[in-house]
Order: C-alpha cells, then sequence, then structure tokens
C-alpha cells in the first residue's frame, strides 16, 4: 500500500504543477506556425510554376503568330521549354488538332512531333469548349460554319509541368499546372 499511497501523492503533485507550461505551449505554436509556413511555401511554388508556365505559353504563341506563313512547330518548342526555365512533364504542339485526333505522336522528353503545314492548309470550325480546350472539327475551306463563321487554320500548345513538393502529399495543392491555348493563324 505504500508504493499505491506514493504513486498518487506523486499523481496529484504532478497534475497541478504548472512547470512547463510555456515550453508546452510553445511547441505547440510554433509546429502549428510551421505547417502554416511550409503550406505557404507549398502554395507559392504552385502559383509560381502556373505563372511561369503561362508566360512560356503565351509568349510562344506570340512568336508562333508572328511567323504563322511559315510554322516552326521546334522553335515553338524551344520557345516554351527556354522561357518555363524547368523540366516540362509534356509540351504538346499540334495545328487543327480535332476532337479525335491526338496532338502528335509522343518523341522523348515529353513532347510531341506534329503536323503544322504551310501550304495548303486544312480547316476547321470551332464547335464548342470542351475540358479546357476547344473543340474544332475538319470542314472544307470553302464552307461556312454552322456559327456563322468562316472556317480556319488553329495552332494548339498543351503543357504540363510539375510543382516542387515541399509535402509528400498532394490533398490540398496539386502536383502539376497546365496551360493550354489555342490560337487562329489563317
Amino acid at each position: 500500500m505504500f508504493a499505491g499511497a506514493r504513486i498518487s501523492s506523486l499523481l496529484a503533485r504532478y497534475t497541478r504543477s504548472t512547470q512547463g507550461v510555456a515550453a508546452i505551449e510553445f511547441a505547440v505554436l510554433v509546429s502549428a506556425f510551421l505547417v502554416f509556413m511550409l503550406l505557404g511555401l507549398q502554395f507559392h511554388s504552385f502559383n509560381n510554376t502556373k505563372v511561369r508556365l503561362d508566360k512560356a505559353v503565351n509568349a510562344s504563341v506570340m512568336t508562333a503568330f508572328n511567323s504563322r506563313d511559315n510554322i516552326d512547330t521546334d522553335r515553338i518548342r524551344s520557345v516554351v521549354q527556354s522561357l518555363f526555365g524547368g523540366d516540362l512533364q509534356t509540351l504538346n504542339v499540334g495545328c487543327n488538332v480535332t476532337n479525335d485526333e491526338d496532338q502528335g505522336q509522343s518523341i522523348p522528353g515529353g513532347t510531341t512531333q506534329s503536323s503544322c503545314i504551310n501550304t495548303n492548309r486544312p480547316c476547321v470550325c470551332v464547335t464548342g469548349y470542351s475540358n479546357s480546350s476547344l473543340v474544332l472539327v475538319s470542314t472544307p475551306c470553302n464552307q461556312v460554319c454552322a456559327s456563322g463563321t468562316l472556317p480556319g487554320y488553329y495552332l494548339t500548345i498543351d503543357s504540363i509541368a510539375s510543382v516542387p513538393a515541399i509535402f509528400q502529399s498532394h490533398f490540398l495543392i496539386p502536383r502539376e499546372v497546365s496551360s493550354n491555348v489555342t490560337i487562329r493563324l489563317d
């Protein structure tokens, strides 16, 4: 019984003690602060990657439009890659990519070779918008589209980049960002 009384006396004294309360409060607050700070860094990393990718794709669209009579897909790809300044998971460049077509054939490095031609170009009509991209339908160049507009020749640039991970879990912030642009050239 002597041991039991001693243990209960120690427990009672322990529950009344206020020593170390400040250290425990400090540890809890610092841990919460660090989690919020790391979440902020992860969001910044996501946002920075998205902005860099969008700027690179937009600059390549300007490059493509300025040379719309002679589309050089390799130059467009190099503009996106050099301005992004990092590795891209996917970089597709294609012309008149209709809904039932792929944007070319995959080659190493996540890019594709596409079929942009510079003479006797085929035409397509924009019929809608689906999954963050335009829906294009092949149409003879001398016909009017269902919307009343003239068919044209369109360049599509689609890219995906990885976001550097601070947290291993991606339940709050996605692991990749994408940028998709379609521009009428003719």
